[in-house]
């Protein structure tokens, strides 16, 4: 007689707990809990979704800023330039190319003292503090050894203190009244020594520019020498310039803090061959 096939017992869900339990020959089923949601990734994938957004929102957020920079404390003209130029940099080095230095644009105006070749296609613009003795002696090293023919060079008053105005409106008034050459020369003869109101007094006064008259000069035509001195004020706040002296060559600005004289030379020598200035010159805007 053939033997009868095993029958496999019936249990109900109740008897077990509240599992079923289905049999496989050979095989054992792990027990699925009545009530089981039969699709358990739902919650799990919504979460992700959700995370996927808001780095999204975070991301959108971040573009609208530079690197660095708090909500509390928007980026200066020069931060811009530097963000920029990070994130160019970045590029670059994908594609290969060699980003160039980058620059600020500062006109030449008529009031501003120049020396050297009216007919220049180079121009070196120094903003600088003439009472301030390392500013002088810094910017007379830079300049000492620059080509005569080709390039000018250009002051603009930015002083050390931002509250002093005395010593710009002063080189101001030397100008109008035609001794900007013995006031500079006895600037660049007082070395290294800070100069107060009172040495600057004496110097127009021995370069034929009454203490009498200076006074009211100063007194009398105080708003329209500030008129003068304004616009290049403004330039230097806006872009957030460091203390003086600060150098641009063709409006590349230069980090004053590492520039050596030879290296200046160097940049205006490209100017003058017509040649671009790149980030890879070792030329860089302030770090701020």
């Amino acid at each position: 007689m053939a033997p009868k096939p095993p029958v496999t017992p019936q249990v109900s869900p109740r008897a077990t707990g509240g599992f079923v339990h289905r049999q496989v020959i050979g095989t054992r089923v792990r027990p699925l809990r009545s009530g089981t949601s039969p699709f358990p990734l739902l919650p799990m994938l919504a979460a992700a979704f959700l995370l996927l957004g808001a780095a999204q929102l975070g991301f959108w957020w971040w573009e609208t800023r530079l690197p660095g920079q708090t909500a509390t404390q928007p980026a200066t003209q020069i931060q811009r330039f530097a963000g920029i130029a990070r994130l160019h940099d970045a590029k670059a080095v994908a594609t290969g190319q060699v980003p160039q230095a980058q620059r600020l644009t500062v006109g030449t105006r008529p009031e501003n003292l120049q020396f050297g070749d009216a007919m220049a296609s180079v121009v070196v613009t120094v903003f600088t503090d003439p009472a301030c003795g390392t500013c002088r002696t810094q910017v007379r090293a830079w300049t000492a050894n620059l080509p005569a023919q080709g390039v000018k060079i250009v002051y603009k008053f930015w002083p050390m203190d931002p509250e002093r105005t005395t010593p710009g409106m002063l080189l101001e008034l030397a100008r109008r009244e035609n001794v900007v050459s013995p006031v500079w020369r006895s600037l660049q003869d007082a070395g290294t020594a800070d100069l107060d109101d009172g040495a600057l007094l004496t110097m127009l006064d021995r370069a034929g520019v009454s203490l009498d008259r200076q006074r009211k000069a100063l007194v009398e035509e105080g708003p329209s020498l500030m008129a003068i001195l304004e616009p290049d004020l403004k330039t230097a706040r806006d872009a957030a310039l460091p203390p003086p002296p600060v150098v641009l060559v063709d409006d590349y600005l230069m980090d004053g803090a590492v520039l050596q004289p030879s290296r200046l030379n160097t940049y205006v020598h490209k100017r003058l061959n017509g040649q671009t200035l790149f980030e890879r010159d070792d030329l860089w805007l302030m770090k701020k």
